[in-house]
């Protein structure tokens, strides 16, 4: 075999390597129930009809971009964990607790998300279009700057939350209740808000 043939193939072999190294390992129809990832690197990893119940995710500081799409998140914990440019697309999730949670840029689009519980938690930049977040449970977080877009927010239960800056559009507060909220600079329209109670004071009330 020629030096010019030997050199060919370890050029191909190299560039064959090189793509699957890009594209990182993939796990198809595999069953890792109970799985354990511990020091892990997740950056930029991709979850598609996935089942992801009672899933924990705790003391994570890396900020691994991850994208999850028709997938189900039920009875998950994210504790002292920072996410940042989180993308959801048609994702369910019921019952989620997260506890300082430290998240930036999330985009959440046509999701199904209820029986939520975010204490202390700062979720920066929200961005949420046509998705439910029915039955939320917010306690002393942050969440500024939020644009919320034919969002469902009923029944929802909030203390102490930071929603400065946010947009609410077409969006839904019915039965909510709002105690000791800061909505400075925040911008509502065509929200349905029968039932809001502010501080104890029925909004709708007020109006009529």
């Amino acid at each position: 075999m020629t030096l010019h043939r030997v050199l060919l193939i370890v050029l191909i072999v190299a560039c064959v390597s090189a793509v699957g190294w890009a594209e990182g390992e993939a796990f198809d129809g595999r069953n890792m129930r109970e799985a354990r990832f511990t020091n892990c690197d997740l950056q930029l990893a991709r979850f598609t009809n996935c089942r992801l119940l009672g899933a924990q995710f705790l003391n994570i500081s890396q900020s691994p971009k991850l994208t999850l799409k028709n997938s189900r998140l039920d009875d998950t914990i994210f504790e002292y964990v920072e996410f940042s440019d989180m993308r959801w697309d048609r994702v369910a999730v019921d019952g989620l607790d997260a506890y300082d949670l430290d998240a930036e840029d999330w985009e959440i689009e046509q999701s199904d998300l209820s029986s939520l519980t975010l204490e202390r938690c700062s979720v920066r930049y929200l961005k949420l279009d046509h998705s439910d977040l029915r039955d939320l449970r917010s306690e002393w977080s942050s969440i500024p700057g939020g644009r919320w877009q034919s969002t469902d927010l009923s029944d929802g239960d909030f203390q102490g939350c930071d929603f400065s800056d946010s947009d609410f559009y077409r969006g839904s507060f019915e039965d909510s209740r709002f105690q000791s909220v800061d909505f400075s600079d925040a911008r509502f329209e065509n929200c349905d808000i029968r039932g809001l109670v502010i501080n104890g004071v029925r909004i709708d009330e007020l109006i009529d």
